[in-house]
């Protein structure tokens, strides 16, 4: 399964493109892209055709400033009552009322002995609605989304650092995300607009020139590529000094909020990631001004990258692409948009079949050697008991009182009839059933049971045509009678699906014919 992560940000796109495996997830390419002045879906489009070619799952950036979020305390440690009283509980600080909203949830403090702590995170269904415009750009792949600066939380959870509590400080180009960890869990969440450009304007206003020369003067400060003026670069340092100050005092606040509603939380330390994170002095104006080690966070997992792809800014990509492995610590869905599993997990599920019918046919050689000695055990047995009950008859010369001994025994004919019955059959049935489902065919096992050898299958399909080449398919597959009940018609995850049911007995014509078993 190729999963891509895609951090779509107001200067730049950066995707990370991870393998995931039955053996685990692979890292596969990294890039970064100049987002130009055209829609953003056709260069997201343009993005997946040119740098990832045959994913199939792309996980998109929400971006943290259409998120609110709102810490809450519940008195009670039931979860399901939480996930029914949150929403009404974050509505109280809301611009906007809760039928205009999306919340999802993360539990903050799941030790507490008899309360839940919450952060909640709540959109207004018309941001994301707008958002969503984004994803017209991807055609060739499932998609879905998680929020930007958690795929930061993600990617440095995922490599367990064993630091307690650390501030994760996500720097853009006009905003930066302030996500506070205590013991692997999201306890503080803010977001600021000092960020990338604040640094630019400090410039250009400290040095009288227009912004996209201040741009590129920064750049320069960051990776000098030639001779700068020494006046130039020291009245520019100076007023990235100030700029930098603002951010400090910002993530003072941020701290001291932080400890207010978690008394015990000590930080330890601060990690930057995003492309600003990388501006000349930041790191140092950041640990002096906190007190705090502080260090950019880069992933040895991302491999040697070219030059200008900073692995500061590809950390909330590769959060994502955690998001979509499942492998994220920070789950939180805010689209609620089901994907179709079978598709983009497919190889995975072959294998995974192709492991299950292996270790049954390895259990089916042991079993029938345990139900040949069963069988013999059954017949010592039942000699036994009818020696001792025609003995005992003799010696009281009194009707034996067999209705307890009667009762065990169909207890034990019961017990035998399952174990001894073919466990061949049931798994040749399963292997042709698995044989007959045609392949590019949207078509859904929904159950499987089989009693008294009939069988009864149930699934469903994206129409009634689709059924027709279904039912066809396993009466030829099957090589028996097929009785299909009437379809009917349903909406699941609001789309129109066709229910059926097959029922065909468990052994082909054959088989019953000759009273024989597979």
């Amino acid at each position: 399964m190729e999963i891509l992560g895609l951090d779509v940000g107001t200067r730049t796109i950066k995707g990370v493109l991870a393998r995931r495996t039955l053996l685990g997830l692979t890292l596969r390419k990294a890039f970064v892209r100049e987002v130009d002045d055209g829609p953003l879906s056709l260069q997201i489009q343009r993005a997946l055709e040119e740098e990832a070619p045959g994913t199939d799952l792309v996980v998109l950036s929400i971006p943290r400033d259409l998120i609110i979020t709102r810490n809450l305390e519940l008195p009670f440690k039931d979860l399901k009552k939480v996930k029914l009283v949150v929403p009404a509980e974050a509505e109280r600080n809301l611009p906007f009322t809760l039928k205009d909203a999306v919340v999802a949830h993360t539990i903050a403090d799941p030790e507490a002995p008899n309360h839940t702590r919450v952060m909640a995170f709540v959109a207004h269904k018309k941001d994301l609605a707008e958002w969503t415009v984004r994803a017209e750009g991807i055609r060739s792949a499932e998609y879905t989304a998680a929020i930007d600066s958690l795929g930061m939380v993600n990617a440095y959870l995922y490599e367990d650092s064993g630091v307690e509590s650390v501030a994760l400080v996500d720097l853009g180009a006009k905003k930066t995300s302030i996500e506070v960890i205590h013991k692997r869990r999201l306890v503080y969440s803010r977001v600021i607009t000092v960020a990338g450009e604040t640094f630019t304007t400090a410039i250009a206003s400290g040095l009288k020139i227009g912004q996209d020369e201040a741009e590129q003067l920064k750049r320069q400060l960051t990776n000098p590529s030639g001779e700068i003026d020494s006046s130039r670069l020291e009245a520019a340092r100076t007023a990235l000094a100030e700029a930098f100050k603002r951010l400090v005092r910002e993530l003072n606040v941020t701290v001291l909020s932080a400890r207010n509603l978690w008394p015990a939380l000590e930080l330890e330390r601060v990690v930057l990631c995003g492309g600003a994170a990388v501006t000349s002095g930041l790191v140092s104006a950041i640990g002096a001004g906190l007190s705090l080690p502080t260090a950019l966070h880069s992933s040895p997992m991302l491999g040697p990258l070219r030059p200008e792809e900073d692995h500061p800014a590809l950390m909330p990509g590769f959060g994502l692409a955690l998001s979509g492995a499942r492998k994220a610590v920070l789950d939180v869905d805010l689209l609620n948009r089901p994907t179709n599993v079978i598709r983009y997990h497919k190889t995975e599920i072959g294998l995974l079949v192709g492991l299950v019918i292996a270790i049954l046919i390895g259990g089916f050689v042991v079993t029938r050697r345990e139900l040949a000695s069963l069988r013999e055990q059954y017949r010592t047995t039942v000699h036994e008991l009818d020696r001792k009950l025609e003995r005992i008859g003799k010696l009281t010369r009194q009707p034996v009182d067999v209705a307890t001994l009667n009762a065990k025994a169909d207890q034990f004919k019961k017990l035998r009839g399952i174990l001894t019955e073919d466990c061949a059959s049931r798994l040749a049935l399963l292997n042709d059933i698995s044989r007959a489902l045609p392949e590019g065919l949207d078509v859904t096992l929904l159950n499987l049971s089989i009693d008294q050898g009939r069988v009864e299958l149930e699934g469903m399909t994206d129409s009634f045509e689709t059924l027709q080449k279904v039912e066809e398919a396993f009466k030829a597959g099957l090589k028996r009678p097929i009785d299909v009940r009437p379809p009917r018609n349903e909406t699941r995850d609001d789309k129109p699906v066709t229910v059926f049911r097959l029922h065909f007995a468990a052994l082909p014509a054959d088989d019953q014919k000759g009273g024989g078993k597979r």
